[in-house]
């Protein structure tokens, strides 16, 4: 807490009390160290001042918003200090105008000492409309401030009570250094968090704002170790935002409640796994860069550490790099680290450059019939959902990035073994629009998701040494799904090395599990597939191919892979141009019944080039299958098949499929 100069001399004896306070001081005289008085001036150590002795009674049926205004605002005369609360106890606060906040801090340094008190809203607090539920209907509210803390505060938003007071707790309006440590948020109902940062309706009520027009920068924040629970929403911070820690929190239980079948502020629905709800998208944590005006600094220096998260989605860092003047390059310094996540989406953090997410597990909390009764046993609350089994969700998704390195994850899309994986999510999602270089992929464990990782547009990403099983799709790669989508966008310099994939019989459902370059609008995509290990379990006996180069403008490296186990081929080449070099391809499969079993199919296309070198086979009757589309026959292609070092179960060389 920073030291403070007394500020009594200059001020005494008026507090600045409202007349609601003072009538509540009438019983009871606060003691001295309250009072404001001359001797005081060179007294450096912060001030205290105890709410009970400006009238809170915290029986938790009184209303103590009266008190807890004084002694705040005494304080803010003072230059700063120290509001006490006492000990263990419920003190109740009252919005007694619609669309305005309890309390307004007026006051920097202040230092909130709850000692463990409850600050819980009113049952009795008038009806909101959904649009002062967004930004005003607030116990605390900061305009203008700086260097608050609140200490070991429990704040109770009432969420179930028979009327909804429909309260968040702590907004800030232009705030810095701020710190919100040891305490218990529950049933916060209001659909931006139970802690909220925003400029927008200190643009609207005529506020502290930096320039006007403009986006605050919120600086200097640390959330830590608190819990949020029953909640529809944990913490919020929009416009710019730069040095923001938040560490060791606990996230459960957050509330799905009615707001599931509702379109969102984006147009989400439920399928897509975010839209959850109509403004609240039901996150944990949320930091959003809007798009109304130039940012105020840079977003940058945000961290994400060590928190436990239960809710829709855990974590979103998204930036609106492109509009309003906004410079990707002012957005950047991002790490998320360590965080375990039951959710349908685990983090996302889109449009930012030097991104860090590590270490960090994820499973998908799976809403299907079961996963429903689950939650709701659990605590939350869950209903109408439409079509709870194509509930998606992503363990990660980091796009579009530059300089970004996922790394050592463990992401569980939550399908058991023989179960279908549509509905299962997705492991990791890179890329898409201006994402450009540097980026890695790697150590990640991703097991039971319907893509384990899906690349669009990718450029120089490195995607290696990861353990993916149980997916339909181990990777999947493709374009946007218009033709004005990421114009300017190849897939370039790509590669995919020492991974480790596995399908079992969850994967079945699959008929190609590496896909390369599948879309309505293709354009040019290199990669290099290098050095990876990929098994087919005897019971995944419906997949087609290990490997499809499905881009007709694609060019491949494949080199030095080991692919077991397939049942009809191990690879599927529809691409321009592919090149093979040292692989070995073993069927494993004892009988080699009249299908044809062989390493290679090529779809033919005009132009098309193949070379194959140093190739391994075991357990194949042909060496390569030729498939032509219907019509003219392709031209100018080159085939070179090279030799084959097999087990003399070959029986040809080639074959045609029509």
């Amino acid at each position: 807490m920073k030291m403070f100069s007394s500020f009594a001399a200059r001020h005494l004896p008026t507090l600045g009390l409202s007349a609601v306070a003072a009538a509540l001081m009438l019983w009871s005289t606060p003691p001295a160290h309250a009072q404001p008085s001359a001797q005081q001036d060179s007294v450096t150590t912060p001030r205290v001042f105890d709410v009970a002795a400006y009238g809170a009674r915290c029986d938790g049926q009184s209303d103590d918003t009266a008190a807890i205004d004084a002694a705040q605002q005494a304080a803010a005369e003072n230059g700063g200090g120290i509001i006490t609360f006492p000990a263990g106890l419920t003190c109740v606060i009252t919005r007694h105008q619609s669309a305005m906040p309890a309390v307004t801090i007026t006051g920097d340094h202040l230092l909130f000492q709850c000692n463990g008190a409850t600050l819980r809203a009113a049952t009795v607090a008038p009806a909101a409309t959904i649009d002062e539920e967004l930004y005003f209907s607030s116990a605390l509210k900061a305009v203008g401030r700086s260097d608050l803390t609140f200490e070991n505060c429990n704040f109770d938003g009432r969420r179930f009570a028979a009327r909804d007071p429909a309260m968040s707790f702590f907004i800030g309006v232009q705030t810095s250094g701020v710190q919100v440590r040891g305490g218990h948020f529950t049933g916060i109902t209001n659909d931006r968090g139970a802690i909220f940062a925003t400029s927008f309706d200190c643009r609207l009520q005529g506020g502290v704002c930096a320039v006007g027009g403009s986006n605050a920068c919120f600086h200097d924040w640390t959330i830590e170790r608190n819990r949020f629970e029953q909640s529809v929403v944990g913490m919020w911070i929009e416009e710019s935002f730069e040095n923001i820690r938040v560490v060791s929190n606990v996230m459960s239980k957050m509330d799905l409640s009615s707001y599931v079948t509702a379109p969102d502020d984006y147009g989400y629905s439920m399928p897509d796994g975010y839209g959850l709800g109509r403004y609240s998208l039901l996150r944990g944590i949320r930091f959003s860069g809007f798009t109304r005006a130039a940012p105020a600094c840079d977003i940058r220096n945000v961290s994400v550490i060590g928190n436990e998260i239960e809710a829709a989605l855990a974590i979103e860092i998204w930036n609106s790099s492109r509009e309003h003047g906004r410079d990707g390059r002012r957005a950047h310094d991002i790490v998320v680290e360590g965080n375990t996540m039951h959710s349908l989406g685990g983090a996302w953090v889109n449009s930012f450059s030097k991104v860090e997410i590590r270490s960090n597990t994820w499973r998908r909390m799976a809403l299907n019939a079961g996963g429903v009764t689950a939650y709701t046993n659990h605590g939350g609350i869950v209903h109408d959902l439409p079509d709870t089994s194509r509930v998606y969700g992503v363990g990660i998704e980091a796009r579009p990035l530059t300089n970004y390195r996922v790394t050592g994850n463990v992401l569980d899309g939550g399908t058991t073994s023989g179960g279908s994986n549509e509905g299962a999510g997705f492991g990791i999602v890179i890329g898409a629009e201006w994402s450009r270089g540097d980026g890695v992929i790697a150590d990640n464990t991703i097991r039971n998701s319907f893509i384990g990782i899906k690349a669009n547009e990718v450029q120089g990403a490195s995607i290696h040494g990861n353990r993916i099983s149980g997916c339909a799709h181990a990777l999947f790669t493709d374009f946007g799904q218009f033709p004005t989508d990421n114009p300017d966008c190849d897939e370039t310099g790509n590669v995919f090395s020492g991974n480790n994939v596995e399908y079992e019989s969850v994967a079945a459902d699959s008929t190609d599990n590496l896909v390369f370059g599948r879309s309505a609008h293709p354009r040019r995509e290199s990669w290099r597939i290098e050095n990876n290990r990929i098994e087919h379990k005897s019971d995944a006996a419906t997949v087609t191919a290990a490997i499809y180069f499905a881009n007709p403008l694609g060019t491949y490296d494949v080199i030095g892979n080991t692919i077991l186990g397939f049942r009809r081929y191990a690879i599927r080449d529809a691409a321009l141009r592919t090149k093979y070099t040292g692989n070995i391809f073993d069927s494993q499969q004892s009988r080699l019944e009249d299908a044809t079993v062989a390493p290679f199919r090529f779809d033919e296309q005009d132009g098309k080039s193949v070379t194959i070198t140093g190739t391994t086979v075991r357990h194949c009757n042909t060496a390569a299958t030729f498939w032509t589309p219907p019509g003219q026959r392709p031209a100018r292609q080159q085939y070179d098949l090279g030799t084959f070092a097999h087990d003399g179960a070959l029986k040809a060389k080639t074959a045609r499929l029509n």
